[in-house]
């Protein structure tokens, strides 16, 4: 959903179940994406503690299929892992339907920190490389803070580096997962030159290759999938030397926005370009206009300055809001702001911290109006609307609502190890998530909104825990009691006609509810070389499990010329007041 293109929208046709989808695209002419600053720190632990590890598996082949031996591997942990680190994470909400997912740029994720696990192929190109991640449950199009998944780059000299991440897994604890074969093709280079509007070279000028969408067609899944699910800043972006030149080298075949921002100078972009396989591409000359400025303080409600505030600026303010390719326009009773903040936290902003007397300044503006957003730990999201050059703008914040959380056994007594994930009604199509944290006894739920707050509760060998509670205002604080019972299990047994175990990395079980077209996951994973999977933390009721199965190609019903062709097996069942229930799924 995170696209951006210089048309406003474009449609797409959902076939199945006849809807309407559209796919939202932004105007990429917004202001610059550097951050004037101090670096990215710490917003809380969200959702879940650290639970161990994963071992990432996979091959470096190039466009031939031949194997790449010593390319360079780094693991990179998921979004939460990172978090727990000490970086600031952006929400995160995968696109699902029709169309192609740009690449999200990756603030925080520098390639040379040494806390990254690498290793380098061997001479068959293959890779084994051990990295931390959290274990939280992963659902198709659930949006949580950064990527789900940890990252994996792969570069070898003259080859384009490929960001990519693992195959899809809805266990958020198995051990190992498999990354695809991963295509290096070889690298396009990209050069231009930055100047001022009277044509003076810009030195220092950061030039970024940003919104990228692979040429590829989407049937070429075995080269697309070598591609990028991430734009990092030490590869796609670079600085211009004494003489205004750039050279940014290791780059796929994309349709791409270029920009270029410099202080002092507002952003310019030249959208549209095309990045040819394995050639090198003269941009030409970028012109930077001088930068307009806005400046001002962050207070709270009595006036004292607040220190170290996030202040961002952009003069296209978001309008709409959605969930995978379905969106909407905001209404005025939308609790819209942290989507709109949201949305800031993506690109094409300009962003500062606020100094001891809460002071920012933004001089890189073009001059266009602009919405400023202030946001950080424990305050309600804040905007103001202003115009170029002002001096004097005052964002008033507020602390933020939340709950206190105590999660109990039906006795009475505390959950250890109890975790909780909790998403912000906006009374839109989409719902941001709140920053979870734990104080004593307690889960907080932070940033709780007006229209109220979805909250999930999960403890080890107990039946997770839906709630919808009501709104809450800024500073107000409500402490909250959740009971979980006993957990049920699950053990689904996957075999083909003639009984025999079949293996699924995609066995998922839902509630039954006829209201919904998708009713939610409530828990997914990945059958053993038995065909088993066992799934817990699941309460007495009707459930749906389902399993898909990859189709060999000599299967009968299968197409010799597409052997990855899916199938999928479905099968509602009850699960009682107590016990394991075990259920047989066969794949014809």
């Amino acid at each position: 959903m995170r696209t951006r293109d210089s048309a406003l929208r474009s449609l797409a046709v959902l076939v199945a179940g006849l809807l309407v989808a559209v796919w939202a695209r932004e105007d990429v002419r917004r202001v610059a994406l550097t951050e004037w600053g101090a670096p990215a720190t710490l917003v809380g632990p969200v959702d879940a503690p650290l639970a161990g590890t994963v071992v990432l598996e996979g091959r470096v082949v190039d466009g031939d299929g031949a194997p790449i031996a010593g390319a360079e591997v780094v693991a990179i942990p998921d979004g939460p892992a990172r978090a727990a680190d000490g970086a600031w994470i952006p929400p995160y909400l995968p696109f699902i339907g029709l169309g192609v997912e740009r690449p999200h740029l990756q603030w925080d994720v520098a390639l040379a920190d040494p806390r990254w696990a690498r290793t380098r192929t061997d001479d068959d190109g293959a890779f084994r490389v051990t990295t931390r991640r959290t274990s939280r449950r992963v659902t198709g199009g659930a949006m949580t803070r950064g990527l789900p998944e940890p990252l994996v780059v792969v570069r070898a000299p003259g080859r384009a580096v490929a960001v990519v991440e693992p195959a899809f897994m809805r266990d958020a604890d198995a051990p190992v997962a498999r990354v695809r074969d991963v295509t290096l093709l070889a690298e396009s280079v990209v050069t231009g030159r930055v100047v001022d509007d009277v044509g003076r070279p810009v030195a220092g000028a950061t030039v970024r290759l940003e919104g990228a969408l692979l040429r590829f067609p989407r049937s070429d899944t075995r080269r697309l999938s070598g591609g990028l699910a991430a734009l990092l800043p030490e590869l796609h972006a670079t600085t211009t030397d004494g003489d205004g030149r750039y050279t940014l080298r290791g780059q796929w075949p994309c349709r791409a926005e270029l920009s270029a921002i410099a202080p002092g100078h507002a952003r310019a972009v030249t959208d549209g370009i095309e990045v040819p396989e394995a050639s090198d591409l003269e941009v030409g000359t970028l012109e930077l206009p001088p930068g307009e400025t806005v400046a001002g303080r962050v207070v709270d409600a009595h006036g004292a300055p607040r220190a170290g505030v996030r202040v961002f600026a952009t003069t296209a303010p978001r309008g709409y809001a959605g969930h995978g390719c379905v969106v909407g326009e905001y209404r005025p009773s939308d609790d819209s702001v942290p989507l709109e903040l949201e949305e800031c936290l993506q690109e094409h902003v300009l962003r500062a911290r606020t100094d001891a007397d809460g002071r920012f300044a933004f001089r890189e503006l073009p001059r266009e109006r602009v919405s400023l957003y202030a946001a950080g730990p424990g305050l309600e999201p804040t905007r103001l609307d202003t115009d170029p050059g002002t001096l004097d703008a005052r964002l008033v914040v507020s602390d933020a609502a939340r709950w206190r959380v105590r999660v109990l056994d039906p006795a009475g007594r505390l959950l250890e190890g109890a975790r909780a994930f909790a998403f912000r009604h906006t009374g839109t199509m989409e719902d941001p998530p709140c920053d979870v944290t734990r104080d004593g006894d307690r889960l907080v739920v932070d940033t709780a909104g007006p229209l109220g707050t979805r909250l999930e509760v999960r403890a080890p060998g107990h039946a997770r825990a839906f709630l919808v509670l009501p709104g809450l205002a800024a500073g107000e604080a409500r402490d909250l009691d959740v009971t979980l019972a006993p957990e049920r299990r699950l053990l689904v047994r996957l075999v083909d006609a003639d009984g025999a175990p079949v293996t699924s990395d995609r066995v998922l079980v839902h509630t039954v509810d006829a209201t919904r077209s998708y009713p939610p996951a409530l828990a997914g994973g990945a059958t053993d070389a038995s065909g088993e999977v066992l799934f817990g933390e699941l309460a007495a009721g009707p459930v749906s499990v389902s399993a898909t199965v990859e189709l060999p190609a000599d299967a009968p019903g299968a197409d010799a010329a597409d052997p990855s062709r899916r199938v999928e097996v479905q099968r509602t069942v009850e699960l009682p007041a107590v016990g394991t229930t075990e259920v047989v799924l066969v794949a014809r």
